[in-house]
């Protein structure tokens, strides 16, 4: 297993690594120049997207980025996060699996699964075509650009109504 992006000194990684005893199977590498990480997740046997419970167990309000990129690949994904915005964003996607982030059985299970059909010669990816249109940055811009628009719009329009709700 190969960990890109990991910003803490080697001598912490390296005790991490050897008190899980996992030192001779994961390889855990520094950050990566942005316009290398799209050919690194098209590559990857499975990409994993991780957040954490909220101590308040809310559901949040924001869709992680490290989601839209995922998508734009056909690689499986295992996603191990809080019910939330993100879970059900994922909810319908093709090739995701949903865990909740404290779920170690169902992400073993489901490792073993995807790692069998690769080592059977027959790895799983998943038609996601359907979504570039909709994930792709130039639409996600154009969103922004409509939400920037809007508010000042309503700013310029006076009502002060709705120059609280921005």
């Amino acid at each position: 297993m190969t960990i890109y992006g990991n910003p803490y000194p080697a001598s912490v990684v390296a005790r991490a690594l050897a008190y899980a005893r996992v030192e001779s199977v994961v390889t855990v590498l520094g950050p990566v120049p942005h316009d290398e990480v799209a050919d690194i997740l098209c590559r990857a046997d499975l990409l994993f997207l991780a957040l954490p419970r909220r101590p308040d167990g809310s559901p949040g309000g924001r869709i992680s980025a490290k989601t839209y990129e995922y998508l734009m690949t056909d690689r499986p994904i295992l996603a191990a996060l809080p019910q939330g915005e993100n879970w059900n964003y994922l909810t319908d996607k093709p090739g995701v699996w949903l865990v909740e982030p404290d779920d170690q059985q169902r992400m073993t299970e489901i490792i073993a699964e995807l790692a069998a059909a690769k080592f059977a010669g027959r790895p799983r990816t998943f038609d996601r075509d359907h979504l570039q249109e909709q994930l792709s940055y130039e639409t996600r811009a154009a969103e922004l650009a409509t939400a920037v628009r809007a508010g000042i719009e309503r700013r310029l329009s006076g009502d002060p109504a709705r120059h609280r709700r921005l």
